[in-house]
């Protein structure tokens, strides 16, 4: 976790043993990264998790399930074939 939000073990264990306390870069790459909510983090008000800013679509939503129920053979032919209309 700690490489994840760009923090040293020993701030965590400072912030721990409450000498410390997280910064509001801290608190906004906890949520960017793990999607817990700040506000939830700072002072325990509202939902611990933050809602996705952009849910999927219907079709997106459609295309992760078909996504997950292929073979490892199909998904690895649609991921080659995504890179290259990606570089289109």
């Amino acid at each position: 976790m700690l490489k994840r939000i760009g923090v040293s073990g020993n701030h965590i264990s400072e912030i721990e043993k409450e000498k410390k306390s997280p910064s509001e870069p801290i608190y906004l790459a906890i949520e960017f990264k793990f999607g817990v909510n700040g506000a939830w983090l700072k002072n325990g008000t509202g939902k611990k998790y933050v809602q996705e800013k952009f849910p999927p679509t219907k079709k997106e939503a459609e295309f992760l399930q078909s996504l997950r129920e292929m073979s490892p053979e199909n998904k690895k032919m649609l991921f080659s074939l995504i890179e290259k209309l990606k570089k289109r």
